[in-house]
């Protein structure tokens, strides 16, 4: 499924868990980046980027750290990637 992430605030955190192959979309909004922890190392969106993952079972825990950003702030997988 593909989810939209709201504007960024500090103190806002999302998780989310792939449940099956179908995958998992997640969209920042057209003035935040996401940056994740991806097999190429730490990676940026631009801004209104996304981040996807298909393999089941695989969790991430989004940030929002200020009106802009939101960061990984855990991840048990290198399987995301921003594209």
């Amino acid at each position: 499924g593909e989810f939209d992430l709201p504007l960024a605030a500090a103190g806002l955190y999302y998780d989310f868990v792939v449940q099956n192959s179908t995958g998992i979309k997640v969209v920042a909004n057209s003035s935040a980046t996401i940056s994740i922890m991806g097999l190429a190392g730490n990676t940026v969106s631009a801004s209104s980027g996304n981040i996807v993952n298909s393999t089941p079972g695989t969790a991430i825990r989004l940030a929002a750290i200020n009106s802009s950003q939101w960061v990984a702030i855990s991840q048990n997988s290198t399987a995301w990637a921003v594209t």
